[in-house]
């Protein structure tokens, strides 16, 4: 009798296919994941073409300057035009007395006396500027403070910051202080003239933010742009005292005068180089200019004669009003408030740019006396750098039609039917994704289960044959031997494997 094999294809381990089925689920799972990253390169990508074509939009026909680091701020509104490496620490040397002279404006008055003392006089380094001072030596105020500017006097400056705190270390720190309350916050000084001393540092960026508050002042800003003044004798010194202004842009003799500068200060030592901070104005803009490390004394005036001539280039920027009506769209502000304090405001942009390029960003800190508080940030759009991209801001408050007091602050405000449909929007998301991830994993199942099974089913039919060879030559006795084995073998099952008789 022909004996009939079995035959059956073999089928891969179920593990296999269930690592397979999971791997083709993470990834069913993951695509939304792999196409947003792809938006997001492909649009990082043209964002990228877009930063470098918009890169110096502000200062794509700036100057090449020679100085370290440099800036150019607008007095008025703070607004940025140039910048290179405006945070960078540096030695600032004499401008470092800007702050010494507007601190003793703010802290004492013009005609109080003044007496120099022997620390003041003689705890100066050998050879560095002075207007020969000697102890117990009275001057006033406004004299000390114009020898402290125009000849840059080290002496002067002393004698200013003991009289006005006590002491050269008290006024030091005065200064340290009043400097982070002006947003200087890189800026440490060690003394009160800018002769070099270990941690006595500025960046060109803090020093056009003090000189913005120093030029707030009247006084300040006539002995800011003094090219020249007279000391008469006093108590110890029977000669006058001449002194002028080291600023060379601020002499008329000199070959960089520049009739737009309204006040300035130099600075030199050995280890600051040369820096220098200068103030000009033009069809009233006024304009800050710091350039700090400088090598050679011609660099600083040309570096500022050029940040002047391409601040005010009319080619390169173009002045644009903002009204009040600018601030009070997109209904930050009601409809029925009274009182707004807005007030118009120019900005600086790129030549070619208009108030559809400046972007606000409003927000409201609070309220004080039942006014709301308002705050409006300008940018500009498309520009890559932050500090060029800051335009100014605008603080404002409005009274609204019905106090705020009158409301409960603590009772919810309903949602508006927008937000109702965007809560219901982001709720429908979660269940449509909860609904999909359970179905496959439901397929999972039931798939695993089959798998099971059938690889359950085969392996029995292969181990029919062998069993039956072992048993009687029947088909019932094999189910009858084997009951105990074979429970899940059906008869059909047993009689589908023909057995070979063996001869005795």
């Amino acid at each position: 009798m022909q004996v009939r094999k079995l035959s059956y294809k073999v089928d891969i381990p179920v593990q296999k296919k269930l690592t397979a089925i999971f791997m083709v689920i993470i990834f069913l799972l993951c695509m939304p994941f792999y196409t947003f990253a792809a938006e997001e390169t492909v649009q990082g990508s043209a964002q990228e073409v877009t930063t470098e074509q918009a890169y110096g939009s502000m200062q794509q026909n700036a100057p090449a300057i020679e100085s370290v680091s440099g800036i150019l701020m607008d007095a008025d509104s703070g607004q940025i035009l140039y910048e290179k490496n405006i945070h960078q620490q540096l030695p600032p040397a004499s401008i470092t007395k800007i702050l010494t002279v507007i601190m003793a404006l703010e802290q004492s008055r013009l005609t109080d006396m003044v007496t120099a003392s022997y620390e003041a006089v003689h705890s100066l380094e050998y050879n560095s500027s002075h207007i020969s001072l000697t102890p117990d030596e009275q001057i006033t105020m406004e004299q000390a403070l114009y020898a402290t500017m125009l000849p840059s006097a080290n002496d002067a400056a002393n004698v200013v910051a003991e009289n006005v705190s006590g002491s050269m270390a008290a006024f030091v720190e005065q200064m340290n202080t009043r400097a982070a309350e002006l947003g200087a916050l890189n800026t440490h000084f060690e003394n009160p003239n800018g002769l070099d001393a270990t941690g006595h540092l500025s960046t060109a960026y803090d020093m056009a933010v003090i000189t913005r508050h120093a030029v707030q002042n009247q006084d300040f800003l006539k002995i800011f742009g003094t090219p020249y003044l007279e000391i008469p004798p006093t108590n110890k010194q029977t000669d006058t005292r001449y002194l002028w202004a080291l600023h060379k842009m601020l002499q008329k003799s000199s070959k960089y005068y520049d009739e737009r500068v309204i006040g300035g200060k130099s600075g030199y030592t050995g280890e600051a180089e040369h820096t220098l901070v200068t103030v000009a104005q033009r069809d009233g803009r006024r304009l800050i200019a710091v350039v700090m490390y400088s090598k050679g004394s011609s660099a600083q005036y040309t570096d500022t004669q050029a940040l002047f001539d391409y601040g005010f280039s009319s080619s390169a920027f173009t002045q644009v009003n903002l009204e009040k009506a600018f601030f009070l769209g997109n209904g930050i502000v009601p409809a029925d408030a009274v009182d707004c304090s807005v007030q118009p405001m120019t900005v600086t942009l790129p030549a070619g740019k208009t108030k559809d390029d400046i972007e606000v960003t409003f927000s409201s800190p609070g309220e004080e006396d039942g006014s709301v508080k308002i705050q409006a940030v300008l940018t500009l759009k498309g520009e890559s750098s932050p500090t060029l991209a800051s335009l100014g801001l605008q603080n404002y408050t409005y009274t609204p039609a019905v106090p705020m007091s009158t409301y409960d602050a603590n009772v919810p405000k309903p949602y508006s039917f927008l937000q109702l449909l965007k809560l219901a929007g982001n709720v429908g998301i979660i269940l449509v994704v909860g609904a999909v991830v359970f179905f496959l994993l439901l397929c999972v199942y039931v798939r695993a289960e089959y798998e099971i099974k059938r690889s359950r089913r085969h392996k029995q039919r292969r181990n029919a044959p062998d069993i039956a060879r072992k048993s009687s030559y029947t088909p019932n006795n094999v189910i009858s031997y084997n009951a105990a084995k074979l429970k899940s073998v059906s008869l059909k099952d047993a009689q589908n494997y023909p057995i070979k008789r063996q001869r005795k």
